[in-house]
């Protein structure tokens, strides 16, 4: 099938080499929150096969499972009990799994982690309902929050709002050309789509320990994380992204009229590490250290760029 001409397919589904030391108790309990999304997600769809099956084989697919680790890692460092960590993590990961089953459908993408798409092998119809079904289970796991579910509810719907609406801006792009300018335009869609999601573990950790004043900065340093992270993919994409269509910084910046696209681009990306890194320092008990870690590699593959 031909893909949706309409959709940038931002990198929403990150995949890092890992460069932090080995975090044996983190190790053990990622595999065991992964062993419990998987089953709540699969739990009472046996009388659906298709629906099991097609659940089965996203989840299955393999991932990172990179929110689940952030918001694992956060909930350890900020002191949270391990049922409440791990269903504020498992929920986040819920989250970022449906909007990946419902982009795959708007940018036609017939691939994920290797394997074929859901919509791919299961059509279109069954993976709305796969997607719709992921995102429900996100929210019945925080639940399992016990004192503080309604606040952290109301915050995680309103961070699944900006999701969607940066899925419609992403799908509608063309319309706003000329409304903003081009690096506005795709900062707010890159933040919204992938540094919503990127953030969003932290977040609920700090709410739901009581340290509201840092919320807007972690929401801070996974906007900026994912306008880094976007434009360096965007480097490495060039011409693959030309001959697609897709949304593409350099490009746009090459379009508007700016002689050094590439280098404009660069100095953008490399600003945006800059704020991260002092945001995500900034955030109690260095919860944001995993990503800092990440975050280094950003700047290596962008200042890349530059040397070239």
């Amino acid at each position: 099938m031909k893909q949706n001409p309409r959709s940038a397919c931002l990198a929403g589904d990150f995949s890092f080499s890992a460069t932090e030391k080995s975090n044996e108790p983190l190790a053990v309990e990622l595999g065991e929150a992964n062993h419990v999304l998987q089953n709540l997600a699969l739990k009472g769809l046996e009388s659906s096969h298709i629906l099991f099956e097609a659940t089965n084989h996203h989840l299955s697919a393999g991932g990172k499972r990179l929110r689940l680790m952030t918001g694992l890692e956060a909930g350890q460092r900020l002191g949270l009990g391990r049922t409440e960590r791990q269903s504020l993590a498992i929920a986040c990961e819920l989250l970022h799994n449906a909007s990946l089953v419902h982009d795959d459908i708007q940018d036609q993408d017939s691939q994920r982690r290797g394997a074929p798409s859901v919509w791919a092998k299961y059509g279109s119809d069954i993976a709305l309902l796969v997607g719709d079904h992921l995102l429900s289970c996100a929210f019945v796991t925080l639940a399992g929050v016990s004192g503080l579910s309604s606040q952290l509810i109301s915050h995680f719907q309103a961070r699944t709002r900006d999701l969607i609406i940066g899925q419609a801006r992403d799908l509608t792009h063309e319309s706003e050309e000329g409304l903003a300018s081009p690096q506005s335009l795709y900062c707010d869609i890159a933040a919204s789509k992938s540094g919503t999601l990127l953030s969003l573990p932290l977040e609920m950790a700090l709410l739901a320990c009581g340290h509201t004043a840092y919320v807007n900065k972690a929401a801070t340093a996974g906007r900026c994380f994912a306008i880094a992270y976007q434009i360096a993919d965007d480097c490495q994409d060039l011409s693959d992204d030309a001959k697609t269509g897709r949304l593409n910084l350099i490009h746009l910046l090459a379009q508007s009229g700016e002689s050094d696209a590439l280098g404009c681009a660069v100095a953008i990306g490399l600003s945006e590490c800059a704020q991260a890194r002092m945001v995500l320092e900034s955030l109690p008990k260095d919860i944001g250290a995993s990503m800092l870690a990440q975050l280094l590699i950003i700047e290596r593959t962008l200042s890349a760029q530059v040397i070239q």
